[in-house]
């Protein structure tokens, strides 16, 4: 765990661990969230929460892990359940202040596919169910239970798995506060949000303005969030880093015949 990176003549010099520990550096890539990061481990650099509240976040995610003493088998591996109201459902998300009562949800039923998942006889449910950020204040300490209870209402409702809550034996929920918890800031799971003013490079550089040898991947830089892209935000900033060394990267000619399936 980073508890502070030490920085001087706009460089960053060292990194110093929660445990005490400091490790010097020449270079250094930041994968932490973006906002979090920019808020508590940069010392005299830090931004404030109220600057960092005024650029725009994604919505956040309702998650349970349900381990069950049965088998669905007639159940899909991936299940994704609409609102009845859509249109609706996304714009309480983007309103940042009510947990729909109408909510949409993807459901992972590996265990049809994959018996390694759970012991024999039972499987595990992946549910997760798009929601608000904790930006407003929304209580989910006190709704927690009761949204809980929503979601399971929607899974019985909407799929065969009609007696879900008599077959749970483990479970485990995340809510917007636990990802807040866990360095996640306003519990925004996918960043910062994909608007026009905050899309491609008019997200955070990669490298920081503000340090020489400070690089940023993932989510909360360019090009944005969701797997690919944040893929081309490690490369972007490994090309930046080569660049600074003056090493000329190796580009992949995709139609080499070392790199083309073979069917044979």
């Amino acid at each position: 765990e980073v508890r502070q990176i030490h920085h001087e003549n706009g460089k960053a010099s060292s990194v110093e661990l929660a445990s005490g520990e400091s490790i010097p550096c020449d270079d250094l890539v930041v994968n932490a969230d973006y906002a979090h990061a920019r808020s508590t481990i940069f010392g005299s650099r830090n931004l404030s929460r109220e600057r960092l509240l005024k650029k725009k976040y994604s919505c956040s995610t309702f998650m349970l892990y349900l381990g069950l003493d049965k088998i669905y088998p007639d159940e899909p591996h991936h299940h994704i359940v609409f609102a009845d109201d859509y249109a609706q459902n996304v714009a309480d998300i983007q309103g940042e202040r009510v947990a729909s009562a109408d909510t949409s949800l993807y459901i992972r039923n590996s265990s049809v596919n994959d018996k390694t998942v759970a012991p024999d006889g039972h499987s595990q449910l992946y549910i997760l169910c798009p929601t608000i950020n904790t930006r407003h204040g929304y209580s989910w300490d006190e709704n927690r239970e009761a949204y809980r209870d929503r979601v399971l209402d929607r899974i019985v409702a909407k799929t065969g798995m009609k007696d879900l809550r008599e077959h749970i034996v483990e479970e485990r929920c995340i809510t917007p506060t636990t990802w807040e918890e866990n360095g996640i800031f306003a519990g925004a799971t996918f960043n910062l949000a994909h608007t026009m003013d905050q899309m491609l490079y008019l997200r955070p550089r990669n490298r920081m303005q503000e340090f020489d040898n400070v690089y940023l991947v993932g989510g909360g830089t360019h090009p944005g969030s969701g797997l690919p892209t944040i893929f081309e935000s490690a490369r972007i900033s490994s090309n930046l880093i080569c660049e600074s060394y003056g090493i000329r990267r190796k580009r992949v000619d995709f139609a080499s015949e070392a790199l083309s399936p073979s069917f044979a």
